[in-house]
């Protein structure tokens, strides 16, 4: 209906309406993605709790085989990947407050981790 109105009424008003069109997807898709992202990682001691915007997933830390960011980003900016032997990959941001402090204590549970450099 928006796309019939834009092409009757103007034709300058159709490249407003790709634009749009475009920032509310872009805007949808960054909530579909703030829900799905990690907002704090814990340690309760023989597990690990990501907590997310609105729910929280346990993980024994003896089961994190891996923690480490995508080959194809060089500056470090893009989700830490916390590989799984049950859960598959669990994406997080990759600047969180407290992380070194994790990083040691995870260390200390499961001495296996391969942590990156």
């Amino acid at each position: 209906m928006l796309i019939g109105a834009a092409i009757a009424h103007s034709a300058a008003s159709i490249p407003l309406l790709a634009i749009g069109g475009a920032w509310s997807l872009m805007g949808l898709a960054g909530i579909w993605q703030a829900r799905r992202q990690v907002r704090e990682i814990a340690i309760d001691d023989p597990d690990v709790v990501f907590r997310y915007q609105t729910r929280s997933v346990a993980i024994p830390a003896r089961e994190i085989t891996e923690i480490g960011w995508a080959r194809w980003d060089p500056n470090r900016a893009a989700a830490l990947r916390f590989r799984t032997v049950s859960h598959g990959v669990i994406k997080a941001p990759p600047r969180m407050q407290g992380f070194l402090d994790f990083l040691i204590e995870l260390r200390r549970i499961n001495p296996d981790v391969k942590v990156p450099d």
